[in-house]
């Protein structure tokens, strides 16, 4: 027994130096595990605080290329103001170049056609080109209207002065006798006005005139520019005509300081007061001779001196707007380097800030590492000392067994000898080893057991341990956020009390508001019956000002019918006749007519005419107006042909130009839809399309729709697709996301020919899974460069790509609030930054 108690106890030892050899093996791993982890913490702590630092530098470039990025933004913003303002401006005056243009092109063609003269003063000037040298048509120099200058202000007074006057042929000279008259076979009648030969005129009288009412009369012939050799012509004809500024002027100079004077008094306007009381007003006809030149004439000298000016204030605002267009551009390209650079530090902050992230759970981790290894080192230091502990035990145990297995073998020596007496004792002891062996059997399997579900619990309680450790750091996090809750809580209160105090002083101002609107409201009343009575009053004034006027009218229509028939029955023109007639009164060379025996013999004459039947009189006018009218309706027809033919041509060239631009722009988005590295392969990974032009559809002999060839401007497009794994179809019948990704693929072909600066997508990837999202979003950012999109969505992919959300929420009924969000404000665990959330956050309330 004491030899195998011996044993067991060398086994126990050697399984107990084993067992130590193990726990030391352990603890030399967890020390290398723990200097390891000591040096990866150093290494990762190194490693955060440069995280941090580039981090911080990444920020604040980030904030720095912002800043510079909305700077030039506000400043393009201005340039983009100013140009449009400059290129309103500069439309407004091309639109009055064109117009004044397009009024001088007309007054030159009516003075150069010198449709104000008369037909046979025009047939006149065209002979004279041919007359032979020496006669009175080659000394004719032009009509007088032509050689005389005038200010545009001072032109229709002057023009209604001289009348039929300035289609009087100026003549070098005069004219030598009658028979050099009566030589030239004139068309019609002419007034020829020589520069030689004149007698001594009245013009001397004109300034003494002028005195006896001085700044109200000016004489018209000062007003007037011309040759010396011409001026002696010029003042005779306008000898006694003053210049006054209206005709109540005029009427009371008549019959006060000039009164007995022959003067014609004229208005700015062209109305004319005679010597003998008539009044020529209103605007001058064509058909009056030489109505037109001197406003003409004067109207294309200020419209030459307004078109010059025009065209130096053209240049310059062309030379403005050639700036700054070149200074946007310059600022574009510079914003797009921005924005380049712009993106490039947000990705390296985006980089900065997963590498500090990353660092950090790496460093939580080694943090959490370290304690359960330190305890894993006690623990297996606490089981060494406890086997060593055990081991000397045992050790001291087999020591004292091998003493007592040396007395006992020299006890069994001497109980051998007594064997056979002992044999049965021996037998029974053997029993009762046996038996206990197995007892003790048991009990190290019991102990085993213990053991197992010591290690069982410690394992257990150390996993609770680190659990309890990380529900103790959630518990402060989330009292440091009830913290920040409460703090906020705190700033909405003073808000709300702030608002209060605004609302109590708002009632005060609506309070005195309506008082002051009160009295308004009576003082508009009180003014409204004042504007009462005085549009009553108007309006008596306004009904008898037009019966007056019609008074006048009635008295205007009976002189004019007096005057026509005095005219048309007799030639006689009552105005120039009772003028004459009053001149010769004044000198006493005629005596008066004795109107009864005048009347006597209009009677006479009377019967007469009525006895000669009904003669049409105007046969020949009216046959010349026909004439004239002929002429001018087929020169009209002329114009009208030539005015097609050049729009026809003109449809033809721009029908040329758009089939060349068509078919070029649709060459070229053909080629960027369909090509092998163009946008529907790039969308849909694969695949074929094909974007072509339909044939334009037209009748047979028997009036059946057939296919004809392709129009360039005629012909509708169809768009064939095959994605990946499918035969190829038109696009009606693909799926709601292929259809999409069509056209979307197509969109985007149209913006590498011509980029938009703006696009609106609204619910484009509704119908899209998440891989097609991914594409489609991969695609939109390549285009931001030069385009902005504005998505209206739902899906979180597409969300995720936006440098901007921008929500709208109804926290009111019937009010809409936008909330921003920019992604650079959120942090790594999706929260809002504080630096931005508060202000969020009052904004939305």
């Amino acid at each position: 027994a004491i030899e195998r108690e011996r044993s067991g106890a060398e086994a126990r030892l050697a399984a107990d130096r084993q067992r130590l050899d193990q726990v030391g093996a352990e603890g030399e791993r967890l020390a290398a595990k723990r200097a390891s982890l000591v040096e990866e913490r150093l290494s990762l702590a190194a490693d955060l605080e440069t995280a941090k630092k580039e981090l911080t530098q990444a920020s604040g470039r980030c904030d720095s290329l912002e800043s510079s990025i909305n700077e030039r933004m506000a400043h393009s913003e201005s340039l983009s103001g100013d140009q449009l303002a400059l290129t309103e401006r500069l439309n407004e005056r091309e639109q009055r170049h064109a117009r004044l243009d397009s009024r001088r092109d007309t007054l030159v063609e009516l003075i150069e056609s010198r449709s104000s003269l008369d037909e046979s003063v025009r047939t006149v000037l065209d002979a004279k080109a041919n007359a032979p040298e020496g006669s009175m048509l080659s000394r004719l120099v032009a009509p007088l209207g032509e050689l005389i200058e005038v200010s545009a202000e001072d032109a229709p007074a002057v023009e209604a002065s001289l009348g039929a006057a300035l289609q009087a042929l100026v003549l070098d000279g005069t004219v030598h006798d009658a028979a050099e008259l009566a030589a030239e076979s004139l068309p019609g009648r002419i007034t020829i006005l020589p520069t030689l030969g004149l007698t001594e005129s009245h013009a001397a009288d004109t300034p003494e005139i002028a005195q006896l009412a001085p700044g109200h009369v000016t004489a018209v012939a000062s007003l007037v520019h011309c040759q010396d050799e011409l001026r002696p012509a010029l003042e005779r004809l306008l000898s006694g005509v003053m210049l006054v500024r209206d005709l109540d002027a005029a009427m009371l100079l008549a019959a006060g300081p000039l009164r007995g004077r022959l003067c014609r008094f004229v208005t700015r306007d062209g109305t004319v007061l005679e010597a003998d009381g008539r009044i020529l007003a209103g605007p001058a006809g064509r058909g009056e001779g030489g109505a037109g030149i001197l406003v003409h004439r004067s109207e294309l000298a200020e419209l030459d001196d307004q078109l010059a000016a025009l065209d130096g204030q053209l240049s310059q605002d062309k030379k403005e707007l050639k700036a700054l267009a070149g200074e946007a551009a310059a600022i574009n390209a510079e914003l797009h380097e921005r924005r380049v650079e712009l993106a490039d530090a947000q990705r390296a902050r985006n980089a900065s800030e997963n590498s500090r992230d990353r660092l950090t759970a790496q460093l939580e981790r080694l943090d959490r590492d370290l304690p359960a290894i330190e305890r894993d080192l006690a623990s297996a230091a606490e089981r060494r000392a406890a086997i060593e502990t055990a081991r000397e035990e045992l050790a001291a145990k087999l020591e004292g067994l091998r003493r007592l297995a040396d007395e006992q073998s020299a006890v069994v020596a001497q109980l051998e000898k007594s064997g056979e007496k002992l044999n049965t004792d021996a037998e029974l002891a053997t029993e009762e080893v046996s038996h206990a062996r197995a007892e003790t059997g048991a009990q190290r399997e019991r102990l085993t057991a213990c053991e197992r579900e010591l290690t069982q619990a410690k394992r257990e309680r150390e996993s609770q341990e680190t659990a309890r450790m990380r529900l103790v750091q959630e518990a402060e996090q989330r009292e440091a956020r009830i913290e920040e809750h409460r703090v906020v809580m705190s700033e909405a209160k003073s808000e709300e009390e702030g608002a209060r105090a605004e609302a109590e002083q708002g009632k005060e101002s609506l309070n005195d508001l309506s008082a002051r609107m009160t009295e308004a409201a009576d003082a508009v009343v009180k003014v409204a019956e004042r504007l009462a009575a005085v549009r009553e009053r108007a309006t008596a004034l306004d009904r008898d000002w037009q019966a007056l006027e019609v008074s006048k009218r009635e008295i205007e229509v009976r002189r004019e019918h007096l005057e026509e028939r005095s005219h048309q029955e007799i030639s006689l023109d009552l105005a120039a006749e009772f003028w004459e007639y009053e001149c010769v009164m004044v000198q006493g060379d005629v005596a008066r007519i004795d109107q009864g025996e005048v009347g006597e013999r209009i009677g006479e004459l009377a019967g007469d005419i009525k006895k000669l039947g009904h003669v049409n009189l105007d046969a020949i006018e009216e046959e010349q107006d026909l004439v004239g009218r002929n002429e001018e309706l087929a020169q009209q027809v002329e114009d009208i042909d030539a005015a097609r033919d050049q729009l026809e041509t003109l449809i033809e060239r721009l029908a040329d130009a758009s089939r060349d631009r068509f078919k070029e722009v649709f060459t070229t988005i053909q080629n960027n839809f369909s090509g092998n590295d163009g946008m529907f392969r790039r969308l849909f990974g694969g695949g074929k399309a094909e974007l072509r032009l339909l044939p334009v559809m037209k009748e047979d002999a028997d009036g059946n729709k057939v296919e004809g060839d392709i129009d360039w401007l005629e012909s509708g497009i169809e768009v064939i697709a095959k994605p990946p794994g499918k035969e190829p179809r038109s696009i009606s019948q693909l799926s709601g996301g292929e259809k999409t990704m069509t056209a979307v693929a197509l969109l985007m072909s149209i913006f590498q020919s011509k980029p938009s600066p703006f696009c609106v997508l609204d619910e484009v990837d509704a119908a899209l899974d998440d891989a097609n999202v991914e594409r489609f979003t991969r695609i939109v950012r390549q285009f931001l460069d030069q385009c902005h999109f504005i998505v209206i969505t739902h899906n979180k992919k597409t969300m995720a790509t936006a440098d901007v959300l921008f929500g709208i929420t109804q926290q009111e009924r019937g009010v809409s609030t936008r909330v921003p969000v920019r992604f650079d404000q959120v942090s790594a665990n999706g929260e809002i930054k504080a630096s931005v959330r508060e202000p969020a956050l009052g904004a939305a309330g």
